[in-house]
């Protein structure tokens, strides 16, 4: 009987703790809902801890959406006029955590189209960006930026996605940001 009872208590421990990260997949998700509409910088605040703790854990981190989550909260906080100055790395992870989402082979996952458009809407921003640093003569930052475009490139055009820059194109920037920069190796 005592057996029972510990397994009976073990098993409803684990279930709560299944539904607790699953509700935190669809917190992040609500919050950044409302952030769409009502652009307080908290609620996405609400909505990268959110993700972050999915992320973390065994039970959701497993999951495609949740990756695919994080990439979309990721980039709104790029977007935001304050938040997007308190960290310069919410683009990279954005892609990064949109990239592993199409990669996880879940069955479940449905938003692979959506992933991929936001995949290339950031590298928009990015290529942008290398342009500005380009013309404000940080060429090591814009080699940094227009070298991320070739491994962008390679998954939208293995995905049959339109770029926003050819790849000869990027390549040719980072190679006339490099010499600019020194870095002719």
């Amino acid at each position: 009987m005592k057996k029972l009872t510990l397994l009976s208590t073990a098993l409803v421990f684990f279930i709560s703790m299944t539904f607790a990260q699953s509700s935190k997949v669809m917190a992040a998700y609500n919050y950044l809902e409302e952030y769409k509409l009502s652009k307080d910088g908290q609620d996405l605040v609400e909505a990268k801890e959110a993700i972050d703790a999915a992320c973390l854990n065994e039970t959701t981190s497993i999951l495609a959406k949740t990756w695919y989550y994080k990439g979309m909260i990721y980039q709104f906080l790029s977007k935001d006029p304050l938040l997007s100055k308190t960290d310069a790395t919410f683009s990279e992870v954005a892609l990064a955590s949109l990239e592993k989402s199409l990669t996880m082979n879940d069955p479940k996952f449905r938003n692979q189209d959506e992933a991929l458009d936001y995949m290339r809407a950031i590298s928009a921003d990015i290529f942008n960006a290398g342009v500005e640093a380009y013309q404000a003569q940080k060429f090591d930052v814009a080699y940094a930026y227009f070298s991320k475009m070739k491994g962008i490139n390679t998954i939208l055009e293995k995905n049959k996605v339109e770029l926003v820059v050819t790849t000869v194109r990027a390549v040719s920037n980072t190679a006339a940001a490099a010499e600019q920069a020194g870095m002719t190796k």
